[in-house]
């Protein structure tokens, strides 16, 4: 998994976006959410991006996206689904 700070401008209230994948004009990403404490993972369609910024590609996946199986999403992006990254990781949650 990628350093939280790399998507961390684009946290949005208690949605944390952890990582992204991108395969050809597909995007898949992964979000933990800090009030149920679940992880979350989206897929867009073909030709999700925009070309202006990939930060508007994973907002648009993450509002419009399909939802992904989590247990696809552990395997792709390498994470414990059953850790609690306030607890593991607080210093990125303030």
């Amino acid at each position: 998994m990628k350093n939280l700070n790399y998507l961390c401008e684009i946290n949005h209230e208690h949605i944390r976006y952890l990582d992204v994948r991108w395969y050809n004009n597909s995007g898949i990403i992964l979000l933990f959410d800090t009030i149920t404490k679940e992880y979350k993972s989206y897929i867009s369609g073909e030709a999700v991006n925009s070309g202006n910024s990939e930060y508007k590609d994973i907002l648009k996946i993450a509002a419009h996206g399909s939802t992904f199986p989590i247990e696809a999403a552990q395997i792709l992006f390498g994470f414990d689904m059953y850790e609690d990254l306030t607890l593991s990781q607080s210093m990125y949650f303030v």
